[in-house]
């Protein structure tokens, strides 16, 4: 009697014991470091659920998931944990993982890692809008509702693979708004698990380091203040350029990220030529301004705070950065400009009578700050500055006219000016409105930076 109850309380644990199949797809060469977790977790993972690993290195990283699916699905496990061999995850950690699906009848529970490069953005993501927008304010601790992630440390119900058609992970793009935008292997597997109302889950509490400098939610905390007044600042521009444009925050959400496109795609219908037919893109286009304004909100912003910071530094008074006269030449929608004049710099905009300079003009009157205009296409000015900026300007010139800008530059310096300047005559493809960097050129700019002009 008493080998029976034994016998059906040995059956009835291993009907509880999960069946789990843990996937690495390798991209490089995996770290010691990694591989010292790994094992770790299986030391521990292998004592409570029946595991079974499926491992495949490949290019590209969807081909590698779709193979792993294709393998581990064999085994019929109750589920598939994605694990990529840049993260790592301590096995109480796991435990958890496995609990919530259980208890909340998740199709996918994630835990929170985040990307490598500043300001470490959570991998977590919300649909809205028609498109993928990433969770920036997290809440640590929590378990929250999530309509995307990353695939680097997921527990997905094995079930799902059967629903959703193959390929289940691929790299493509979606129509949003007037242009396509890409969308990773990941996303587009989250998009399906959406369109079929399957449930997916992050919790906050769960970890995955990101190695490749060991990224965790203290390098996220750091820029925790950055992320929400880049956020802050993001919603601002828009409603700005809503107002401005006469368009609905939703029209402007879906062309803002898509400026560069849209600008590149105006350029080439119009295919202006001759210097006029230039200057008249320039003072025409409003693409510019979501070009720029999207450039200022993403990758230009630490260039942006690392000019800030060094001029607030220079000058810490705040009467003395009034008489700093500062000339932002061809200011474009005068990101840095405004951000100067609000701690008290005299600032300059300078630009070509365009919707971009108005719109500029817009947004410092809208905050009620003292600056001053130079519309150059319309009038001359008799006066030096301290400083002169001249950032991504000269690569949009003719020859003709980088010539005549030297000149004029050189004619609003003093003896103790300093020129803060940048230039990228690259990258024809995506910004066909780049002029060739000739021998001539290279030769005017020489001849600028040296003082020779």
């Amino acid at each position: 009697m008493e080998t029976k109850q034994q016998n059906i309380n040995q059956n009835t644990k291993e009907q509880t014991i999960k069946k789990i199949e843990i996937c690495v797809p390798i991209y490089n060469t995996i770290t010691g470091e990694w591989f010292t977790s790994f094992m770790k977790l299986l030391m521990h993972v292998m004592k409570k659920y029946q595991i079974g690993i499926t491992i495949e290195q490949d290019q590209p990283i969807d081909r590698v998931r779709n193979n792993i699916i294709k393998k581990a699905i064999l085994k019929k496990p109750n589920y598939i944990f994605f694990l990529d061999s840049d993260n790592v995850i301590e096995p109480h950690q796991f435990d958890i993982l496995v609990q919530n699906a259980e208890e909340l009848n998740a199709d996918l529970v994630s835990g929170l890692y985040f990307m490598k490069v500043p300001p470490y953005y959570p991998v977590l993501r919300k649909y809205e809008n028609d498109t993928f927008k990433t969770i920036k304010n997290i809440k640590f601790g929590k378990i929250i509702n999530i309509d995307g992630c990353g695939m680097g440390c997921a527990l997905i119900k094995t079930s799902v693979f059967n629903e959703i058609e193959y390929p289940w992970f691929k790299f493509t793009t979606e129509q949003w708004g007037e242009t396509e935008i890409p969308i990773g292997e990941d996303l587009y597997f989250c998009k399906n698990m959406l369109k079929l109302n399957k449930t997916m889950y992050a919790n906050t509490l769960i970890i995955s380091q990101h190695i490749g400098g060991m990224v965790n939610q203290f390098n996220y905390l750091n820029y925790f203040e950055l992320i929400n007044q880049l956020d802050m600042e993001e919603t601002k521009i828009k409603e700005q350029i809503s107002e401005f444009l006469k368009e609905t925050y939703d029209e402007v959400d879906k062309k803002f990220i898509a400026g560069s496109n849209l600008l590149k795609k105006e350029w080439l219908e119009k295919n202006p030529k001759t210097e006029e037919e230039i200057k008249d893109f320039y003072k025409l286009t409003k693409n510019y301004i979501y070009d720029q304004s999207f450039w200022h909100m993403t990758s230009r912003r630490e260039f942006d705070l690392n000019i800030f910071n060094q001029l607030c530094q220079k000058y810490p008074n705040y009467e003395e950065r009034k008489n700093i006269k500062i000339l932002d030449y061809g200011c474009g929608i005068a990101q840095l400009s405004l951000m100067l004049a609000k701690v008290g710099f005299n600032i300059t905009i300078a630009d070509l009578d365009s919707y971009t300079l108005d719109f500029a003009i817009m947004r410092f009157k809208n905050e009620n700050i003292k600056f001053n205009i130079w519309q150059l296409d319309l009038k001359n000015i008799n006066e030096t500055f301290d400083y002169i900026m001249c950032f991504d300007v000269f690569e949009h010139l003719t020859l003709n006219q980088l010539i005549e800008t030297t000149n004029k530059l050189n004619k609003l310096k003093k003896e103790n000016t300093k020129y803060l300047i940048d230039y990228h005559f690259t990258d024809y493809e995506t910004h066909p409105m780049h002029m060739e960097f000739t021998i001539e050129h290279k030769k005017i700019l020489e001849e600028f930076l040296n003082g020779k002009i």
